[in-house]
């Protein structure tokens, strides 16, 4: 992954692209596509890794281009062209394919696709069928031709309004114990109605009054779950009870720590010694390529009787620290270089503290220029120019330890409170009698 987005100018974008298309150069001269990865990727999650994936499916959640990309490459070791996404240019290459799943394993995802299936619709109309048997389905026709007569044709462009004076008070069914009126149709009609989605009146209240029975029917049997398995009821009672405690553990402690920016702020003010920053440098690393040289002058020289130019090359890590020392910076530096070659210089700066970055930490922690030279295929240069010593962090900067810690405390206040409003009494005998069994 070489990173680029429409956040990014014009200008940094085209050195991306320049980036993407150099390592993919690299590859077809024959360099090791998790070398290069390990060099090159801007993926933190898979670089030291060499850039390997976890399996993908064709159903992944990942940018419809990237899967196009992948299954379109045919042979182990293949790898695409560079190609962009909303994260950047990729370059995947395949490492190992497996076929399809046995019918067993891939049963419930099966299972899932046949029922958005239209052949779904006759184990949906079994089941109404052995409701309606079960639970003595009875039906009442006459009140049902009635109220036809009731309903006018904004049903069929989808305007139909419940009447405000009505006499809609007459069952339609009853399934069970529990009896459908024809004020329950009515609102039902008013819901649930499309424009022109039938042409005659009969047409659609018999379609409609269909799917309000069989609506009515399955919601009515749902109902009866709790009662008839004991082991759904006991199920449903821990989704049921682990949800509410969710919103109100989400009321007290999660969401409050977030919006109630009053009290984070007295709780970083009142524990400001815990957020500390370390020792820390203010640095630039340079990621360069080793034993790159750059043309530095050129000189004109007479042979036989003809002109010619003499170009003289430096080392790329002296000439970078003659110019820092001439106060260039580090972005003008890289971005001076990088227009000969995409990958001959990166750079990561800001404040590092001790253990963040292991380039900076293999200095002295002193300030002045340090020559790592060659680690991993690449070679490295650390300009310090700052160092700081431990020293309070602002809110801003430690916001999401704060709002975690935050959080904890919200939480144990609560619980106190809890404990105090419902007091636990334990039952000391039954607890020796559990402890001794």
């Amino acid at each position: 992954l070489i990173n680029d987005n429409e956040k990014y100018t014009d200008p940094e974008r085209a050195v991306q692209k320049n980036k993407a298309d150099s390592v993919y150069r690299l590859l077809q001269k024959g360099e090791k596509f998790d070398e290069v990865a390990r060099k090159y990727s801007d993926h933190l999650q898979t670089k030291e890794n060499g850039g390997e994936l976890p399996w993908i499916t064709s159903f992944a959640a990942y940018p419809p281009e990237f899967l196009d990309q992948a299954f379109a490459l045919k042979n182990n070791g293949e790898y695409s062209k560079p190609f962009l996404t909303t994260y950047g240019w990729h370059i995947i290459q395949r490492t190992d394919y497996r076929t399809l799943k046995s019918e067993k394993e891939m049963e419930e995802l099966l299972k899932q696709k046949i029922s958005k299936d239209s052949r779904a619709n006759a184990s949906k109309e079994a089941a109404i069928a052995k409701f309606k048997s079960e639970y003595i389905f009875k039906e009442k026709n006459k009140n049902l031709d009635k109220f036809k007569k009731e309903v006018d044709s904004s049903l069929l462009k989808g305007k139909y309004a419940v009447p405000a004076k009505n006499d809609f008070k007459k069952p339609l069914f009853m399934i069970g114990t529990k009896e459908y009126f024809q004020a329950d149709f009515a609102r039902f009609l008013q819901d649930n109605q499309s424009p022109n989605r039938f042409k005659s009146m009969n047409t659609a209240i018999d379609e409609y009054y269909k799917e309000f029975e069989d609506q009515s029917i399955l919601n009515y049997a749902d109902g009866q779950l709790d009662s008839k398995y004991p082991e759904f009821r006991n199920v449903s009672n821990e989704y049921r009870d682990g949800i509410l405690l969710f919103e109100i553990t989400d009321r007290n402690v999660w969401s409050k720590a977030m919006t109630d920016t009053i009290g984070l702020k007295a709780y970083f003010d009142k524990n400001a010694s815990k957020y500390m920053w370390k020792d820390r440098a203010s640095a630039v690393v340079f990621d360069l390529k080793p034993g790159a040289t750059v043309i530095r002058d050129s000189v004109k020289k007479t042979v036989k009787g003809k002109i010619q130019t003499e170009y003289i090359r430096e080392d790329l890590i002296k000439v970078i620290r003659k110019r820092l020392s001439k106060g260039e910076t580090a972005t003008q530096i890289a971005n001076y270089y990088n227009r000969i070659d995409p990958l001959l210089v990166n750079i990561k700066q800001g404040y590092f503290e001790q253990g963040e970055n292991q380039y900076v930490d293999k200095t002295r922690w002193q300030l002045g220029i340090w020559d790592l030279g060659v680690l991993e295929g690449r070679a490295y240069l650390v300009d310090i120019k700052e160092l700081r010593k431990p020293e309070p962090k602002k809110l801003n900067e430690a916001k999401g330890q704060t709002i975690s810690d935050y959080q904890d405390n919200l939480e144990k206040n609560w619980l106190e409170s809890l404990r105090k409003k419902y007091p636990v009494v334990i039952d000391e005998i039954e607890f020796r009698r559990i402890v001794k069994s």
